[in-house]
């Protein structure tokens, strides 16, 4: 992504270079910090914030992580790796429950591109409408009984396939699930196998592609699903001014993507081809467009009325149910205060 350094900025950085000797120099009055994200958009408002002199008019000298997934996020805590980031909601559930992770924030919207797929000429597709209170699901308790399913376990995907199911009075054991990840199974549902598969975005604007049904959906079972702002406990407690300015650089990074629209698909754009993810400028018009970032003052509604715990809880009964989690660890969660108000009520 290019530099767009507002012209105040380049003068404030010019006048230090000068004063100081150099941006060594410069940056020595930088607070340091490690962030931590997925090469994703909701990684996205840090390179905004760092491309754009947020970090620096901000005070903080990041560094930042990219990791691919939650788990390697969560395991890094333990060599305190970093103390702020994203992830999404399952990372965010291991982190609270394995290494006391604390969420302090929301970010991008998932509900939208959450999806279940048929081809065109599946009996799921021929009826619409059938459950009551559910007017986007697709198909009938007999239709969907006995089809072969491509799901990745304990996913996003895997929660709407089993409430989809439920509304119909089925269960997985009325399926064949396969369990794939997504990024296998789009090529593989593309190449004829089984009758149904499940998929996150980007491969959803694929299957859109592809003449593909949607015959449920995250937003068709009522189920929202937010990626998360998160701290490590110990810089909680041991710095808590530099997740503070930390928050507070993330959410103007977001403000930015926000207030340029037309721009921000190009940013994330290079940003993915930056960390070497295959994309295209059309699908990144898509992802701004259906991947929305909450402001503060929704995060400050999610987080304080509870809501975003509930979510959070809903997930966590989930992965209970799949075995990843024991009771124990659902118990310390809906008892716990991991959920921290203090840093997003401050902005």
């Amino acid at each position: 992504m290019k530099k767009h350094l507002s012209l105040a900025l380049m003068l404030i950085v010019s006048a230090c270079m000068l004063f100081a000797g150099g941006s060594k120099e410069a940056a020595e009055g930088l607070d340091p910090i490690n962030v931590s994200h997925h090469p994703y958009i909701h990684g996205l408002p840090t390179i905004v914030a760092e491309n754009e002199g947020i970090y620096t008019a901000n005070g903080l000298a990041p560094n930042i992580t990219m990791y691919g997934g939650g788990t390697a996020q969560n395991e890094a805590i333990a060599s305190d790796a970093w103390d702020v980031g994203t992830t999404g909601m399952a990372g965010a559930v291991l982190g609270v429950v394995g290494y006391d992770m604390k969420v302090i924030g929301a970010t991008v919207y998932d509900g939208n591109t959450i999806d279940i797929w048929v081809r065109p000429d599946s009996d799921i597709a021929k009826v619409k409408g059938q459950v009551e209170g559910f007017p986007d699901i697709y198909g009938t308790a007999d239709t969907w009984k006995g089809k072969r399913i491509i799901c990745q376990s304990a996913s996003n995907c895997h929660l709407v396939l089993l409430a989809t199911l439920e509304k119909f009075g089925l269960t997985a054991d009325d399926v064949e699930i396969v369990d794939m990840t997504v990024a296998q199974s789009y090529p593989a549902f593309k190449a004829g196998e089984a009758d149904v598969v499940g998929l996150w975005a980007p491969f959803g604007y694929l299957a859109e592609q592809e003449g593909w049904i949607k015959v449920s959906s995250a937003n068709a079972v009522d189920l929202a699903f937010y990626n998360l702002i998160v701290a490590t406990d110990k810089a909680v407690k041991e710095k808590p001014e530099l997740v503070q300015r930390w928050l507070k650089t993330y959410c103007e990074g977001v403000e930015a993507i926000r207030a340029n629209q037309e721009e921000a698909p190009s940013w994330l754009y290079e940003f993915s081809l930056d960390e070497g993810i295959t994309t295209t400028e059309e699908d990144c018009v898509k992802e701004i467009a259906l991947r929305p970032f909450p402001t503060i003052e929704e995060q400050k509604e999610l987080m304080n009325s509870g809501e975003l715990k509930d979510l959070f809880l809903t997930f966590a009964q989930f992965l209970v149910n799949q075995g990843n989690l024991t009771q124990a660890d659902y118990d310390k969660l809906a008892t716990g205060d991991f959920i921290d108000t203090e840093f997003i009520n401050n902005l």
